[in-house]
C-alpha cells in the first residue's frame, strides 16, 4: 500500500473505533469527533486502484474485495428491477478491533436517472470484509512489482456485470463493460479535517454567510458589514431576517469553507452524525433500520457530498441529470460477517438520500 501523496493519507488508512453495537448518542458534541475528508485525485497509475492494493476510489469498475462471492443480481438491481445500478465509489475502511474485518470495503452503487435515485433501491451500499488470513491476499502488502492481483476463476453461473476479473488482467479496455454506465475512474484520498479545531474561524464564516443571506432578503438593511465588526445586537437582527433553510445552509457552508473540494466525509465513531446542508428530509433514529443480518443498530459511517457530482462526467444540463443534496451511508455497528453458506460475501447496508435543494 503506497504512502500518502502531498501529506495526504489514502482512505485505506481509515481505522474506525470499536465496532460494538452502540446506538448513536445525540448528546455527543460534534467537536469531539475526528473527521476525515475525501478528495478526488488522479491515481499514480491504473494498477494502484486494483483490488490487491485495497483502494478507495471513484468510478471505473468495482475493485471487488472478495472476487468470487460477488453481489447477486438482486443486490445490484435498480428500483425498476431492470437495468443494474452503476458503480459509484468504494471506501476501504478496516475495523481494527474486529479480526474478521481486517480488510473491509463499502461499495456504493446508484441509478443514473435522478428520479430513480430518490426511489427505494435507487442507491445501494454493500459491505464486504475479510480476515488477515484469507484465500485471496497475503498477510503482507503486495510488493511493488506485483502490478496485478492473482487471477481468479469465476463461477460462470454467477457472472460479473463489469467483467472485473478480465479487466484487472488487462484483457478488456477500461472503458467497456456491460453495466449501464461507467463513471470516470479516480482515487479517493483523505486528510484530517482541520477546520473543526478552529471554532472561532467557523463562527466568523457563519456570521458572514448569514449576513449575506440577510442582504439578499432585505436589500442590505440591518445586516451590518458582511466582512467587518458589528455593533452589539446586529447578529440577532440578522437571524430574525433569514429563514431556517438559509441558516442551515450557512452553517453547512461555514463548516466546509476551509476545504470546499471535499467529496466525502468519514467518521464511524458512535454518535457521529452527517453534516446536512438542510434539516429537511433528514432521517431520525427510527428511519435507520438495524442490520438485516445480525440485528445490531446501524451507525453512520460516511457521507457523499454533492461536490462529487463534478467528477462524474455527466451532463448537468439535462432535466434528468444525476443530482443529490447528500448521500449518507449507515453500516452495521458490529460489522458482522456473512455466513460462508451465502452465495454473496457482500452485505446490504443502508443509504439515506437527501434530495437536491430547490
Amino acid at each position: 500500500m503506497r504512502g500518502p501523496a502531498k501529506d495526504v493519507a489514502p482512505v485505506s488508512s481509515i481505522l474506525p473505533t470499536d465496532a460494538e453495537a452502540i446506538s448513536e448518542d445525540e448528546d455527543v458534541e460534534e467537536e469531539e469527533h475526528e473527521w476525515l475528508l475525501g478528495f478526488v485525485e488522479d491515481p499514480l497509475s491504473p494498477e494502484s486502484l486494483l483490488r490487491h492494493r485495497f483502494p478507495s476510489k471513484l468510478g471505473g469498475r468495482p475493485a471487488w474485495l472478495d472476487p468470487l462471492r460477488l453481489p447477486s443480481p438482486a443486490q445490484l438491481a435498480g428500483p425498476d428491477e431492470g437495468s443494474p445500478l452503476s458503480f459509484l465509489l468504494q471506501v476501504y475502511a478496516p475495523v481494527d478491533s474486529n479480526a474478521a474485518a481486517f480488510h473491509r470495503t463499502v461499495f456504493v452503487f446508484i441509478h443514473t436517472d435522478a428520479a430513480k435515485l430518490l426511489q427505494p433501491g435507487g442507491v445501494r451500499a454493500l459491505r464486504c470484509q475479510l480476515p488477515l488470513v484469507n484465500e485471496f491476499y497475503g498477510e503482507a502488502p503486495a510488493p511493488e512489482e506485483e502490478s496485478h492481483p492473482r487471477r481468479v476463476l469465476q463461477d460462470p453461473t454467477h457472472p460479473d456485470l463489469w467483467d472485473v476479473a478480465r479487466a484487472e488482467q488487462g484483457d478488456l479496455p477500461q472503458s467497456t463493460g456491460r453495466s449501464p454506465f461507467i463513471f470516470p475512474e479516480a482515487e479517493l484520498v483523505v486528510e484530517e479535517e482541520s477546520s473543526a479545531s478552529d471554532p472561532e474561524q467557523q463562527e466568523r464564516e457563519l456570521q458572514r454567510l448569514m449576513k449575506r443571506a440577510c442582504i439578499q432578503n432585505t436589500g442590505g438593511g440591518g445586516a451590518g458589514d458582511e466582512d467587518g465588526e458589528d455593533e452589539p445586537g446586529v447578529m440577532e437582527g440578522v437571524e430574525a431576517q433569514i429563514t431556517d433553510d438559509q441558516r442551515d445552509f450557512a452553517a453547512f457552508s461555514a463548516r466546509i469553507a476551509s476545504e470546499p473540494a471535499q467529496c466525502l466525509r468519514y467518521c464511524f465513531e458512535p454518535g457521529a452524525r452527517p453534516l446536512w446542508p438542510c434539516r429537511k428530509q433528514t432521517p431520525g433514529e427510527q428511519d435507520i433500520p438495524p442490520c438485516s443480518r445480525c440485528g445490531a443498530p446501524r451507525r453512520f459511517e460516511f457521507q457523499i457530498m454533492p461536490q462529487l457530482l463534478t467528477h462524474l462526467g455527466i451532463d448537468d444540463t439535462r432535466e434528468d441529470a444525476l443530482d443529490w443534496a447528500m448521500l449518507a451511508v449507515y453500516c452495521c455497528s458490529a460489522s458482522c460477517t456473512p455466513s460462508e453458506s451465502l452465495a454473496s460475501a457482500y452485505l446490504d447496508e443502508f443509504v439515506w438520500v437527501q434530495p437536491p435543494l430547490r
